[in-house]
């Protein structure tokens, strides 16, 4: 299926034993172009407090009943640590977080290549006469290599509306994101191009440089007016959005 953020936010969240809550944001890793959580705000029965879900929980996804099954309880969620939904995570929070819920650490492949440090792979291993140690002690050299904020990691509800500008000039706004939910990869932005103004365009991710929190604005490397010759997005119409990968 494949959904704009803003359309997520209406969706519902289930449980394996009943409702959770609403979709009420989305964070993404913008060098990878992958959902990373859902922000769920959870109903009464857990005070509306904010959770933090990852896709990998994910079973399936009803768009006509606009509903999202995780593969969890609600007393899983109602046990797990409390965590700040607002932007920027701390890595130690996002590891506690996810040895909670026994969730992979989704950087560990580019730390390890971008800081040469190891750690445990998730496949089976046997280990002979070794102490056991750790998780915690086992990620420390990493850990210590590693900023304490992952500064890939964004916030959709954030960057949506951010500025973006083109190799020479201001190309437009950021009005959406469309995901794919086959493997949760970004597919595709919505720009409201400043040359075309009455038309929304398709801006493959691949383009974006960087995304500058600072000055709330997008970089592209692509010119105003390339931006605003990009294919149209016509409201609803994702079907015909081609994934942006190599």
């Amino acid at each position: 299926m494949l959904a704009r953020v803003s359309k997520l936010r209406h969706y519902s969240i289930r449980a394996l034993d009943g409702a959770i809550g609403g979709v009420v944001n989305v964070f993404f890793d913008d060098q990878t172009w992958t959902v990373r959580y859902f922000v769920v705000e959870t109903g009464d029965w857990l005070r509306r407090r904010r959770v933090l879900i990852s896709p990998i929980a994910v079973t399936a996804v009803d768009e006509g009943a606009h509903t999202v099954t995780m593969e969890l309880t609600r007393s899983q969620i109602a046990g797990s640590p409390r965590v700040e939904t607002d932007m920027p995570l701390s890595r130690q929070m996002e590891l506690k977080y996810r040895d909670y819920f026994s969730w992979p650490l989704y950087w560990t492949d580019t730390y390890l290549r971008a800081y040469g440090a190891g750690i445990q792979s998730h496949r089976p291993r046997v280990v002979v006469n070794k102490p056991r140690v750790s998780r915690e002690v086992r990620r420390e050299p990493l850990l210590k290599r590693m900023p304490n904020i992952d500064p890939h990691l964004r916030s959709a509800g954030k960057v949506i509306g951010y500025a973006v500008i083109g190799s020479d000039l201001p190309a437009g706004r950021l009005d959406d994101v469309i995901i794919d939910s086959s493997g949760w990869a970004i597919r595709s932005l919505i720009v409201h191009a400043d040359a075309a103004p009455h038309a929304r365009v398709l801006l493959d991710p691949r383009l974006v440089v960087e995304i500058k929190w600072p000055t709330s604005s997008i970089i592209v490397r692509a010119s105003r007016k390339e931006v605003a010759s990009l294919p149209t997005y016509q409201a609803g119409d994702v079907g015909h959005v081609t994934l942006h990968r190599s």
